[in-house]
């Protein structure tokens, strides 16, 4: 199996569900975490990001992880 890494959001996956926008709802969002938490095989790696999918923190952990599996796998 090739290596697998999820990055998951905790404060909401668009735009519309990130805090302040009209659908947010942190409830949802704890669900969809615990959600992942039992679905996501063990063999895939599980990052979760006190963030919302618009926050710049998002997108440097996404950086992140790919860099290290390039390093990692050499591809």
């Amino acid at each position: 199996k090739k290596p697998v890494t999820v990055v998951v959001p905790t404060k909401g996956c668009s735009e519309t569900t990130s805090p302040g926008g009209p659908c947010y709802d942190e409830e949802v969002d704890e669900v969809m975490v615990e959600t992942f938490k039992k679905c996501i095989p063990d063999h895939v790696k599980l990052v979760f990001v006190e963030g919302s999918v618009m926050d710049d923190i998002v997108s440097d952990v996404v950086a992140k992880e790919f860099k290290e599996l390039i390093q990692q796998y050499g591809w």
